[in-house]
């Protein structure tokens, strides 16, 4: 009985962590799409705390390593430097989104990037 008792305290000493730690990470990153969604959803009436819950998203999605974090982290920030007239930067982020993008194979991320670098050229042209 003593053994049955101690495997059992072993393995919930080991497991747990593990359990935890992956808790955590779901966390962390439903904070990630949630600061971005935020960023986005404000992108017309308040640019710049777009780009500062982007920049929070960006932060938080490195630490992760999550590329499509990371992606569109950097598309809300180039939308709303776009939306401040702030091309340079707005192309900058998108470009190093859509390399993001491409890392993580997520084609409906692509696909929107390309679409705001085409609303950018028309916004200029």
């Amino acid at each position: 009985m003593k053994i049955h008792s101690l495997l059992t305290f072993l393995c919930f000493l080991f497991f747990f962590p593990v359990f935890s730690q992956e808790k955590v990470h779901v966390e962390d990153s439903y904070r990630v799409e949630e600061l971005n969604r935020l960023g986005y959803e404000i992108r017309l009436t308040d640019p710049e705390q777009s780009i500062s819950y982007a920049e929070k998203g960006l932060d938080l999605a490195k630490k992760l390593k999550n590329k499509k974090g990371t992606g569109e982290a950097h598309r809300v920030m180039g939308i709303g430097y776009s939306y401040l007239g702030q091309n340079t930067k707005a192309i900058s982020n998108y470009l190093i989104s859509l390399s993001h993008f491409k890392e993580a194979g997520h084609l409906e991320g692509q696909a929107k990037v390309y679409n705001n670098i085409g609303n950018l050229y028309l916004d200029i042209d």
